[in-house]
């Protein structure tokens, strides 16, 4: 059960690894950066064991509290990322509200993330959820899209937070 999802966890991380089109099409780059602030990644409290295993393109880590997460960022013609954390096995749900309340401070500014934090309380996430877009909350934080998307199976969880402008 735990190998099968660690299994779809890899299998997930490595299919990523090939950056969409739309993050890293062309050769002239518009973007310099993703717009994430790793230093407030790697100094924050929430965070254990943060390390690159892609300079400035992807890292992972500990969220304290939840479980593993795997960072990829995106930046040339868009900007933004896709954060993937690992739920459970313990408690899915509690292991879920620590993580939509701590991955907008990790990510955006403290304006932004409250902003975030908002739209994310009133989303009811319960077993597997299609993406879903914040099409409002993206144009309100000067972005393209915003998305959430939860996948369980076997008593474990991944949520997939992503978000790009440009």
């Amino acid at each position: 059960m735990i190998k099968s999802l660690l299994n779809c966890l890899v299998f997930f991380c490595f299919s990523s690894m090939l950056t969409p089109v739309w993050a890293n099409g062309g050769t002239a780059c518009t973007y310099p950066s993703s717009g994430v602030d790793l230093e407030r990644i790697k100094k924050s409290s929430l965070v254990l064991g943060f390390a690159p295993i892609e300079n400035n393109v992807r890292y992972a880590g500990h969220l304290r509290g939840v479980g593993g997460f795997y960072l990829e960022l995106f930046s040339c013609h868009h900007h933004g990322a896709r954060f993937t954390v690992l739920l459970g096995p313990d408690d899915d749900v509690a292991s879920l509200d620590k993580a939509l309340k701590a991955l907008p401070d990790l990510l955006f500014s403290e304006a932004q993330a409250l902003q975030l934090k908002n739209e994310l309380n009133a989303v009811q996430m319960d077993g597997n959820l299609p993406p879903m877009f914040f099409d409002d909350l993206a144009k309100g934080l000067g972005l393209t899209q915003v998305t959430v998307q939860l996948v369980e199976a076997e008593g474990m969880g991944l949520l997939v937070f992503q978000f790009y402008g440009g």
